[in-house]
């Protein structure tokens, strides 16, 4: 089916979606940044331009069904359940993240997602690669430290002290991040085994500037030193933060866009008094090969890709030489 017949399926199978369809297409075309949607109850909802073409492709798919005040309905495995807008806009890969949410039976109770004992403030692409996927299960934290660089909204520190680590430093340098990775410590009582601590941690001591602080979009984010703009967080360096705590050495985490190249380049001393490093490393950022971490760390270290099944799952056009994830483990 030719792009432009499977677009004109869509826009004529919106007619039993939306009472305006034909208005909201237009303005669609006309690449209006905002359109209403007025749902068959009468009732109105706000989009992005980028948000209504999802709504439209996924009804016409069949995994959105109906839409009605700021909420919209979805149907996933002969179920059916109905998310705000608002919650759907936070949740970082929005949509794709939400059905995946509601495939793993994770549900939103208006509050908070929740599967089991676990809750989350909001759902994110992290959280279902880290519960789901298990993208750090092979990690040893059974009665061990981990310090969490990158920790995001906390799914990997809450894995962690689920799994049965002793105490995880949970380091998010984004504000909004941070303050959702507190909330989430405390609605799951683990304040006792996680700390959490709004710094960066770099190869020295200074700030790094953080501009898009309406955003939890961390991930995606890409920090650099202060240079008088936006929201200043402390930068610390690895040493410090050790020292600071009485940090345990045991695993060492890390998720930062690229910040895991300039600690084990320029702060290897720090990073290698750790037993277990699981790094995601960003090549495509750095524009370092990741075969530049691995000479240094095979002094010490036995390391191996791991996690290679789960990228190739998610995206077809997967490059191992642009991103993935380390394993390494400190020869005795």
């Amino acid at each position: 089916m030719s792009n432009y017949i499977k677009r004109a399926k869509i826009a004529i199978k919106s007619r039993k979606l939306l009472k305006n369809w034909a208005n909201s297409i237009l303005k669609y075309a006309r690449k209006n940044p905002e359109i209403l949607l007025k749902c068959k109850d009468n009732s109105v909802i706000k989009v992005s331009r980028n948000m209504f073409a999802n709504i439209l492709s996924l009804y016409y798919e069949g995994k959105i069904i109906n839409c009605s005040n700021n909420s919209i309905e979805f149907y996933v495995k002969g179920n059916t359940y109905w998310i705000p807008v608002n919650e759907i806009l936070i949740a970082s890969g929005e949509f794709n993240s939400i059905l995946k949410a509601l495939y793993y039976n994770l549900r939103y109770n208006s509050k908070y997602w929740e599967k089991g004992d676990i809750k989350f403030k909001h759902i994110h692409a992290e959280i279902i690669a880290t519960f789901e996927d298990e993208e750090y299960g092979y990690v040893d934290v059974k009665n061990k430290s981990v310090v969490d660089i990158g920790a995001f909204v906390g799914d990997t520190a809450i894995y962690f002290a689920i799994k049965g680590a002793k105490k995880v430093y949970a380091i998010e340098p984004h504000p909004a991040a941070y303050e959702e990775l507190v909330e989430n410590i405390r609605i799951n009582d683990l304040e006792g085994k996680i700390v959490p601590l709004n710094i960066a941690v770099g190869d020295k001591e200074g700030y790094i500037d953080i501009s898009n602080v309406e955003t939890k979009q961390a991930p995606v984010t890409l920090f650099k030193e202060s240079e008088g703009n936006g929201i200043k967080v402390k930068m610390e360096t690895l040493n410090n933060v050790i020292k600071k705590y009485n940090l345990e050495t045991n695993v060492l985490k890390m998720d930062c866009e690229g910040c895991e190249y300039n600690l084990i380049l320029n702060d290897y001393e720090a990073v290698s008094k750790f037993d277990q490093l699981a790094f995601e490393y960003h090549a495509y950022n750095t524009g370092m090969p990741v075969y530049k971490l691995i000479e240094l760390l095979e002094r010490e270290y036995n390391c191996e890709f791991v996690d290679e099944h789960i990228y190739r799952k998610n995206d077809p056009n997967w490059d191992k030489n642009k991103i993935g994830i380390l394993y390494c483990v400190k020869r005795k």
